[in-house]
């Protein structure tokens, strides 16, 4: 199973612990794939905790990050943009899980709705910014019953 992990690069080391306790505690499966961009802050935490418990990390990234791939990787796909990176994990990935991040995970989330629309993956919101801002954009009726049955929220990140 391939599990795309999308979350923030930036560091906050009390988010960071508390996601890093979650995936240690929770994914110890070893036929899991962890797909994340490989890089820095929330998702090295992700990795490291799923390398220590023998999971398999495949970083995604844009040629230009190339440096910043964490020492937690076990395979690079580089790509010379987002598109084709995000369109590579769509086709690899059986579900995905958002973490609390910034511009960048909002866009990798909608990217990744907009090419799945038509293919039921289910999507774990684990994190409140990302639920207060989905919230707001059910509040407002920019996303349908068809794509919101497809959100899952999991409050194990308090």
């Amino acid at each position: 199973m391939n599990i795309a992990v999308f979350g923030g690069c930036y560091p906050d080391k009390e988010y960071e612990e508390k996601v890093y306790n979650l995936f240690k505690e929770k994914f110890i499966n070893k036929d899991i794939n962890i797909i994340t961009c490989g890089t820095v802050g929330t998702i090295e935490a992700v990795c490291k905790a799923t390398k220590e418990n023998g999971l398999k990390n495949i970083a995604t990234s844009l040629n230009k990050w190339e440096n910043y791939i964490n020492k937690y990787i076990d395979e690079t796909h580089l790509f010379d943009n987002e598109l084709d990176r995000l369109k590579y994990i769509t086709n690899i990935s059986d579900m995905y899980i958002v973490l609390d991040g910034d511009i960048g995970t909002f866009e990798e989330l909608f990217v990744v709705l907009e090419i799945t629309q038509d293919i039921d993956k289910p999507i774990y919101l684990l994190g409140n910014k990302v639920k207060n801002a989905l919230d707001m954009l059910i509040a407002n009726e920019v996303i349908t019953d068809k794509v919101l049955d497809r959100f899952m929220y999991v409050d194990l990140i308090k």
